[in-house]
């Protein structure tokens, strides 16, 4: 069967839970923000069926239990058919701010992850909304088994210079009074 026409699949929604990422850049009186030089998400889409696939792709972050709708990212991605029932096509996307580090073979999609994720939220939330091209041909094969298989990794790389100083106040605990008479004279220092 071929043809022309639209058809929207019920939204996908999918939970990265960040909590105890989050947890540790913040605590009592403090909050810490980054700037992540290269987040990215990388997608994998692989499927044997003949339509065009349009999407709406939003990544909410949650802080406090709370959608941050106002930093929320939205990006677009197209899927293209595939030639056949019996051969899958595999389309990879690399979704970031920059090009750097975008692998070999992956379509790089532009979208703001570092402004996203300079506070950390507790999780993203990442809602997808597709359907079908209506200005496309479809191809269908009446009693074909069809698959669509997809997988993401989301990457968070750290690079410290040498100017990299974390300051950590009150975790020592039972320590006797001379030493921190003898700390705060200069005498003793703690290196590690």
């Amino acid at each position: 069967l071929t043809g022309k026409g639209e058809y929207k699949v019920d939204p996908v929604t999918e939970t990265v839970d960040l909590g105890d990422f989050a947890d540790a850049l913040s605590g009592e009186g403090f909050e810490a923000e980054l700037d992540f030089y290269r987040a990215n998400l990388a997608l994998e889409v692989e499927t044997n069926l003949g339509v065009a696939v349009n999407a709406d792709m939003k990544l909410i972050p949650y802080y406090g239990g709370k959608a941050g709708e106002s930093k929320a990212v939205k990006t677009k991605l197209a899927l293209e058919p595939a030639t056949s029932v019996d051969q899958n096509n595999v389309t990879r996307y690399w979704i970031a701010d920059r090009t750097d580090g975008c692998p070999e073979g992956y379509k790089f999609v532009q979208a703001d992850l570092v402004g996203l994720l300079k506070s950390m939220p507790e999780k993203l939330e990442v809602r997808l909304e597709a359907g079908t091209d209506p200005s496309r041909e479809c191809v269908l094969v009446p009693g074909a088994d069809y698959k669509l298989k997809a997988a993401y990794r989301f990457a968070l790389p750290l690079e410290f210079g040498e100017d990299f100083c974390v300051t950590f106040k009150h975790t020592m605990e039972d320590v006797p009074a001379i030493v921190g008479q003898l700390v705060s004279n200069g005498k003793i220092r703690f290196v590690g």
